[in-house]
């Protein structure tokens, strides 16, 4: 046996550690193969989750410096491997301008505090242009601290932010819209009291208010509505309920406390089982349609008053020519009569024959005064305007005004003095006056404040658009106030009716400011009225002022006598008034020649010798009238004077006497002495 023989227990436990040598390899070899097995699968789990998934994967290792791209990055970037940004130079290169500087602030909190960034950005692909993607990555560091790698995803999002963009851009221009439309939004929940839950601030242009101030007090809305108004509203609203749908119009106070008219829709909107959720309205501002609604009503209720005033207008004139002849007789003959009665035999019989003809006289100049108010109200009565100052006429009414009110009115006058002057027959303007004075009056049974002015006044389109009859410009304003009585809306529409009235039977006629009326669409003026009951009256009227200045007032001379020795033809179709007429001019010494109508009075002239002086002629006949035969006759007789004689006259008559061409008008009825009179004063002045 060799010397260096091992003994047989040492080899053994040689072999034992041998054993279990391969055995610890044996399991680190099985621990090894489970390892790659779970790296297969754990890769195969990657790899399937990279292929699941539409975000784009990406890793950085810092140490070695490889970068990876998962093939859904370079689909969603359209960058093939060779050109794919692979350094973060190159990346930033691809990324928008102006999402960079917000991008690299997020990168670089995440390196110094360990963030995980998640951030919105636009990449320029390589195909279509910059997109929208949502960034997302995480650092990873070794046991030291030390960074050692990032990685992260994108994922495209650019079709929900372009919605949201234009979500954002509809919303701006919703909020624009809203801002400059004369439309206000509001919401508010269905029942109780309707409070606001949201309205649009441009509710603030139309009613002054903010738009929070009706969402924080539930009751805002109700107590800037008109109280007139608030049942109605809430009337409406509780139908809404059942009709889903309403419109209604109402009074809404304005912040500067003014009320606007406000046209409000409402609509209900209900849940998926038909319960009440919301009401969805608008308001609008209808305050000028309104106003012009309420300017087209005065318009057209002024339009039926002027119609009517024209038909009862003309039924009057017609009325009035009739009666005129028929006073013309009656008052030249008492007027005729009454010298001719002298105290003879019989004393007792003739005073009281006289007292009689002086009544007739009494009696017929009243009806005369009826007729020249009718013929007023009708627009028939001749006029003879001339340049007035306002101011004059009130001075000289004054003391006539004062003796027609009681002791228990207080009358006040105010003309101011630098008054513009009108243009205007001087006694149609104090008979206004003097009308309105009077029915100012007998508002006031009482007493009271009667006060009468004038004033200039410039009168504006949006005046003009609410009366008929106005026209813009410089006017000059007569008012009669009064503190009486005051009159209803009702009545107020019917006082320049002809014959309304207010006043007892027997106490008026109802021509007084139907007279008025009359006289100012003659003189191209035009009144309004305000008036409540128990707070008394307002009349202004309004007359074209002119530039004019009043003409000096110059006496004309008369003739000592009213006779005279020239020849006058008369033409008048009324055999009365023409025989009167003739009378009275033939005893005061003038060579009279009759016609009957204008026919024969061409005839009569055609067969006179001589000269006629004067054609003394009625306005309305058959066949040839007045105004047509005094043509006739002023081109066959030079120089021949003319006076119209009539009950009435039309504009075409009055045209020609204001234009001065040598004709002079007078009234019917008229007395012997006044037709002496201007048939001289036209002799001597023509």
């Amino acid at each position: 046996m060799s010397s260096d023989k091992k003994p047989q227990g040492e080899s053994l436990i040689e072999l034992e550690a041998l054993r279990a040598r391969v055995a610890e390899l044996e399991r680190a070899r099985a621990a090894l193969e489970r390892t790659v097995e779970a790296l297969r699968e754990s890769d195969e789990r990657f790899q399937l989750a990279i292929r699941a998934t539409s975000d784009g994967l990406w890793d950085w290792d810092f140490v070695t410096g490889n970068e990876w791209w998962s093939a859904r990055y370079r689909q969603l970037i359209g960058y093939t491997e060779d050109d794919l940004p692979s350094t973060y130079e190159s990346w930033a290169s691809i990324l928008h301008p102006d999402d960079r500087e917000r991008t690299f602030e997020a990168v670089r909190l995440q390196f110094e505090e360990d963030r995980t960034h998640d951030i919105e950005l636009r990449l320029r692909t390589k195909h279509r242009g910059y997109r929208w993607f949502l960034a997302r990555g995480a650092i990873g560091r070794d046991e030291t601290g030390k960074l050692v790698r990032m990685a992260g995803s994108i994922k495209d999002i650019d079709e929900r932010k372009q919605a949201e963009i234009s979500l954002i851009v509809a919303k701006e221009q919703l909020e624009h819209l809203l801002e400059t439309s004369p439309v206000a939004i509001y919401r508010c929940e269905p029942g109780g009291d309707y409070p606001a839950t949201f309205v649009s601030n441009n509710v603030e242009h139309q009613l002054g208010y903010a738009a929070h101030e009706f969402i924080d007090d539930p009751q805002f809305w109700w107590g800037h509505i008109h109280p007139d108004d608030a049942p109605r509203v809430m009337a409406n609203l509780s139908a809404l309920l059942e009709k889903d749908h309403h419109t209604h119009e109402y009074r809404f106070r304005h912040r500067d406390g003014t009320y606007r008219w406000m046209h409000d829709e409402a609509r209900l909107v209900r849940d998926a089982d038909g319960n009440p959720l919301d009401v969805i309205g608008s308001w609008i501002d209808i305050t000028e349609r309104k106003r012009s609604e309420e300017e087209r009503r005065v318009l057209e209720a002024e339009l039926r008053q002027a119609q009517k005033m024209e038909a009862v207008g003309q039924l009057a004139a017609g009325v009035a020519h009739d009666f005129n002849n028929i006073l013309t007789v009656i008052l030249g003959n008492a007027e005729l009569l009454l010298p001719m009665l002298r105290p003879g035999l019989d004393e007792g019989a003739a005073d009281a024959a006289k007292s009689g003809l002086e009544q007739v006289r009494s009696a017929g100049q009243r009806a005369a005064t009826l007729t020249r108010r009718l013929l007023a109200f009708g627009r028939k009565e001749m006029t003879r305007a001339e340049v007035l100052d306002p101011e004059g006429v009130i001075r000289d009414a004054e003391e006539l005004l004062r003796r027609l009110l009681r002791e228990d009115i207080a009358f006040e006058v105010n003309a101011a003095p630098d008054t513009r002057c009108i243009r205007a027959d001087a006694g149609h303007v104090e008979q206004i006056i003097v009308n309105l004075v009077l029915n100012a009056r007998d508002a006031m049974p009482e007493g009271g404040t009667l006060s009468v002015r004038c004033a200039n006044a410039d009168l504006d389109e949006a005046h003009a658009a609410v009366h008929l009859d106005a026209r813009p410009g410089p006017h000059v304003m007569l008012v009669v106030s009064d503190t009486g009585i005051g009159m209803s809306e009702e009545t107020t529409e019917h006082i320049f009716e002809p014959f309304f009235t207010t006043k007892p039977m027997g106490k008026g006629t109802g021509l007084g400011l139907a007279t008025v009326y009359g006289i100012l669409r003659q003189t191209g003026a035009h009144i309004s009225v305000e008036s409540e009951l128990g707070k008394g009256s307002t009349f202004r009227v309004y007359f074209p002022a002119v530039e004019d200045e009043p003409a000096n007032a110059e006496e004309v001379a008369t003739a000592e006598g009213s006779g005279g020795d020239e020849v006058i033809l008369v033409c008048e179709d009324e055999e009365p008034v023409r025989r009167l007429a003739c009378q009275v001019l033939r005893t005061a010494g003038y060579t009279v020649l009759e016609a009957e109508n204008g026919r024969h009075a061409l005839e009569v002239a055609a067969g006179h010798r001589g000269p006629i002086h004067l054609l003394l002629s009625d306005v309305i006949m058959p066949e040839l009238d007045g105004r047509k035969l005094s043509q006739e006759m002023t081109r066959t007789h030079p120089g021949l004077q003319v006076m119209f004689v009539s009950g009435y006259t039309d504009d075409v008559l009055d045209s020609e006497v204001s234009r001065g061409k040598g004709t002079d008008f007078l009234q019917k009825p008229f007395t012997p002495a006044a037709l002496l009179q201007r048939v001289r004063e036209l002799l001597d002045h023509p």
